[in-house]
């Protein structure tokens, strides 16, 4: 895991003190990912960043604000291309939301069938 976490942070140019820090804040939460080779989800970019704040380690705040570039916008409005940040498949609007609870139901309901009719 720990390859797979180098292999992201290598587009930044950052510093190997700076990297160690950052792959150690990581480390705990991407362990649950099966696969970071394409990045981190917006959810464990913030956990990440939260552990790096400069109020949970005052001392450094060098790896916080290295972090936090890593999914900065370019001056131009338009993501940056080193981000490590990848875009999250979830839904987004409340008929998304409708529309998955409706087909979870419809899938949950035919199952239940099968199981009744299998009796």
């Amino acid at each position: 895991m720990e390859s797979d976490i180098k292999s992201l942070l290598a587009v930044s140019g950052l510093a190997d003190r700076v990297k160690g820090m950052i792959i150690a804040a990581m480390l705990p939460h991407v362990a649950k990912q099966a696969n970071i080779e394409r990045g981190i989800s917006r959810r464990t970019y913030r956990m990440v960043l939260a552990d790096l704040h400069t109020d949970r380690n005052a001392a450094d705040s060098e790896a916080f604000i290295a972090f936090k570039k890593l999914d900065a916008k370019q001056p131009n409005g338009k993501r940056n291309p080193n981000s490590i940040v990848i875009a999250d498949d979830k839904v987004v609007t409340m008929a998304d939301v409708r529309r998955k609870h409706q087909e979870r139901s419809d899938k949950a309901k035919a199952a239940a069938a099968k199981r009744k009719a299998e009796r």
